[in-house]
């Protein structure tokens, strides 16, 4: 058995390289469709498929996925919840850092008690944090390094153990260093420190909402079981501390997979593209099996002569997949190192916030899936030549004598339908997503990002006050503004388009809480932002009502702020709101009055409609320790040339000050657009590639049935057929599987649209404008296809032709 294969492998071998060119094309072809196939497989396995990198990943869950929770609700869910076996809390700061060299600012883990023994990590160097640290008695100051800040800030040094780091300006010592491998749960941070938790403090537990939570379930306890202990653990905080823990956080209460939860936002993105590259995959093996199919026809004489000689069925086709499996070896041979040369090219593209991105590589899997890729292309594309050639006609190939056809056989037909059909899919899908994108880029954000040039200093609490914070800005503001290049300057603690928000509770003036309302009322909720004088004006975010802030508007002054328009409408529909009051948090301590109504803003992404949101001037805004502000320039050149001059009259007003995040406005903008602009882009190039191979097919199929029926076609002309009549029959006999393939197509990219619906930004997915460009271009390069071997059989001389057969 293995003798007669290995002749089968030599017999194939020998076969391809007489016909080069079939099998040059074959290949290339095939390896288009492996290589892309294994590419896009890739990036899918490392975010999608691969487990995350901790013990039992499986067991992991986030709690809450929807809101941050605060301190007291962790606590809860720390003492209340035994279907978890335990429960972190964590949250993320950007904090300046200096400790010899440059002052710099990284992003920080602040975790709760537990949290590396949840993931099964442990330190590499060290140990890691102990419920000590966690207390309010000063123990605390201490941190846990990732690999790469220790070789970066101590050369990896294994005696950096017990070195003092000034984070935030407080000296806190160095426990432990984690190793490379580990992943963080954030892939921003750089080090840890504890998240400290006072129990005797209940304003600090009932403050800020701003903590993540993740938890892993307890041996032989479901999700659901969990699940129902964490509703009534949130049910139970509404009943007890309903001012602050609202219903509608009760209601959020939910435990999802941690898994699904990283990569859920881009599962709808991947899944799409590994669909858009089957099809290509798809077209490719439909193609080589036509080239197959072609050369069969030439192939006739030898299987009969083998027939002849006692071969049966059997051995025919054995050799014939065999052929087949070696033409999708090569194909896939090539296809892997076509995939291994795109690998990094594909990563370098993709949008820096991907979930996972660091976990991409090229490994095993990839090749694995390149080697099953190539199996089944190898038996698509082999059974139909198999089973045509293993039952040969003895006679007319042995006489000489060629079988007069009648146009593409039914196996060709149903495969030029398949390419058609996808290539109509996958163009209707990549014009709906440039659609998409173009409606996304062109949604008004609700201000003006060109030429703002922004960039972050980080002023340490150790040596700011809140008051010379507030001095510093106004310093700095009329340094940059004397710079020849800046028309206007201000500043926000958080951007626009940031994944960060302060969503804060409130209360409007005339609509105090009801006394006598159950323990539990829910307070309304606005996105908190503190703002100086003049970042409206830089933005061009108009005030539609009442004034913006002015420096008068200090510390000791009457406390004021700003809404915006949604929440406006919403407290005082078709009423004056400048002059009422809100109270934070619903304390009257922390009352302000509005002066002035602001236009709604975009705050989350392009694709969030805005939120209620309040404005409070910097200087007024203590209480919250606010002292990283996003200073915004406008400016007359282009922002990044201004960049230098900026940092440096920053460093003039303060030398040691950490300054980052120096980027365009207009950067953050591209950045909302980055996957649906990858998404729409590699789409179309399948696209486009499948229009190319699926006419390419049509040019082979057609071509192969004008070479069998040229006897019948020079007879008829001889009798007097017009050449027109020739032309017109054989690209009319073409267009029949051209459109079967439209109409299949078409009601297919109709059942894709609708399962794209919730994804595109357009308001009507699946409009005639698409389907008809589809058609469009389909039967264009269709008939482009079919014209050439057309006008090949409509040019035989009959005379010539038949004095041939």
């Amino acid at each position: 058995m293995l003798e007669s294969i290995a002749l089968d492998l030599r017999h194939a071998l020998r076969s391809f390289a007489k016909d080069r060119t079939f099998t040059a094309t074959a290949v290339l072809i095939l390896a288009l469709g492996i290589g892309a196939t294994s590419s896009i497989f890739s990036v899918a396995y490392g975010v999608l498929l691969q487990p995350l990198p901790y013990p039992q990943p499986e067991e992991l869950v986030r709690l809450w996925p929807d809101q941050p929770v605060n301190k007291r609700a962790l606590v809860a869910l720390q003492d209340s919840v035994p279907a978890l076996e335990g429960v972190s809390g964590f949250g993320t700061w950007s904090i300046p850092l200096t400790q010899g060299g440059e002052p710099d600012v990284v992003e920080i883990g602040r975790v709760s008690v537990g949290h590396f023994e949840l993931l099964g990590a442990a330190a590499s160097l060290g140990h890691t944090f102990r419920p000590e640290h966690h207390r309010a008695d000063g123990s605390g100051a201490v941190a846990v390094l990732s690999h790469g800040l220790w070789r970066q800030r101590f050369g990896g040094r294994h005696d950096a153990i017990g070195e003092r780091l000034e984070i935030n300006g407080v000296a806190h010592t160095v426990i432990g260093v984690m190793p490379a491998e580990h992943r963080p749960v954030d892939p921003r941070w750089q080090l840890w420190t504890p998240l400290i938790i006072d129990p005797s403090d209940a304003e600090d537990l009932d403050s800020s909402f701003y903590l993540s939570v993740i938890g892993r379930l307890a041996p032989g306890v479901s999700q659901a079981q969990a699940q129902a202990q964490v509703e009534a653990a949130a049910w139970s905080l509404v009943e007890t501390h309903g001012q602050r823990f609202t219903r509608d956080r009760a209601e959020s209460a939910r435990v999802v997979d941690l898994h699904g939860h990283i990569v859920g936002s881009v599962t709808s993105t991947l899944v799409l593209l590994l669909a858009a590259v089957a099809a290509v995959l798809l077209v490719a093996s439909a193609n080589v099996a036509n080239l197959l199919l072609s050369r069969a026809v030439y192939r006739r004489r030898e299987m009969a002569v083998r027939a002849a000689l006692g071969a049966d069925r059997r051995r025919l086709v054995r050799q014939l997949l065999v052929e087949s499996s070696v033409l999708a070896a090569l194909g896939g041979a090539v296809g892997w190192l076509l995939s291994l040369w795109t690998f990094d090219l594909l990563v370098a593209q993709l949008p820096r916030d991907l979930p996972r991105l660091g976990d991409l590589e090229f490994g095993a899997p990839v090749a694995l899936a390149c080697g099953l890729t190539a199996g089944f292309a190898a038996l698509f594309f082999g059974i139909a030549p198999a089973v045509r050639l293993a039952t040969p006609d003895l006679r007319t190939p042995l006489a000489g004598g060629r079988r007069l056809g009648g146009g593409p056989r039914r196996t060709t037909t149903a495969l030029v339908v398949v390419q058609v059909a996808s290539s109509v899919v996958l163009l209707v899908t990549s014009f709906l997503l440039i659609e998409s994108l173009a409606a996304l880029r062109d949604t008004d954000p609700g201000f003006r990002s060109d030429s703002v040039l922004s960039l972050r200093p980080s002023l340490s609490p150790a040596r700011y006050s809140t008051e010379q914070a507030a001095a510093f800005y106004d310093e700095t503001f009329d340094r940059l503004l004397a710079l020849s290049a800046v028309d206007r300057v201000g500043a926000i603690q958080l951007l626009p388009m940031s994944a960060e928000n302060w969503h804060f509770p409130f209360l409007a003036d005339g609509q105090p809480p009801d006394p006598d309302a159950p323990a539990g009322t829910s307070l309304p909720m606005a996105n908190f932002r503190a703002i100086t004088p003049g970042y409206l004006e830089t933005l061009d975010i108009p005030v539609l009502r009442g004034r913006a802030f002015t420096r008068a508007d200090r510390a000791d002054t009457r406390p004021v702020g700003l809404i915006n328009r949604q929440l406006a409408e919403r407290l005082w529909p078709g009423q004056e709101a400048v002059g009422r009051r809100l109270f934070l948090f619903g304390d009257e301590g922390r009352a302000f009055t509005v002066v002035g109504v602001a236009g709604d803003v975009r705050q989350a992404g392009l694709d969030t409609a805005p939120q209620p949101e309040i404005y409070r001037p910097l200087a007024q805004s203590g209480e919250f320790g606010i002292r990283s502000m996003a200073i915004l320039l406008r400016t007359q050149n282009r922002p990044a040339d201004v960049a230098d001059e900026a940092r440096a009259v920053l460093r003039s007003v303060d030398p040691l000050l950490p300054i980052t995040d120096v980027t365009t406005l207009g950067t953050l903008l591209d950045a909302q657009v980055a996957e649906p602009r990858l998404t729409a882009l590699i789409t179309s190039a399948f696209a486009l590639l499948t229009l190319i191979l699926g006419m390419v097919g049509i040019y082979g199929v057609l071509s192969r049935s004008v070479a069998e029926r040229i006897p019948d076609i020079s007879l008829r002309m001889a009798l007097g057929a017009a050449r027109r009549t020739v032309l017109a029959e054989v690209i009319s006999t073409g267009l029949k599987p051209v459109a079967a393939g439209l109409g299949v197509g078409l009601l297919l990219a109709y059942a894709a649209a609708q399962l794209l619906r919730h994804t595109l930004h357009t308001a009507e997915p699946g409009h005639l404008g698409a389907a008809a460009v589809t058609v469009g271009a389909v039967g264009l390069a269709a008939l482009i296809a079919l014209w050439l071997p057309a006008r090949r059989a409509s040019l035989v001389d009959p005379a010539k032709a038949l004095r041939q057969e």
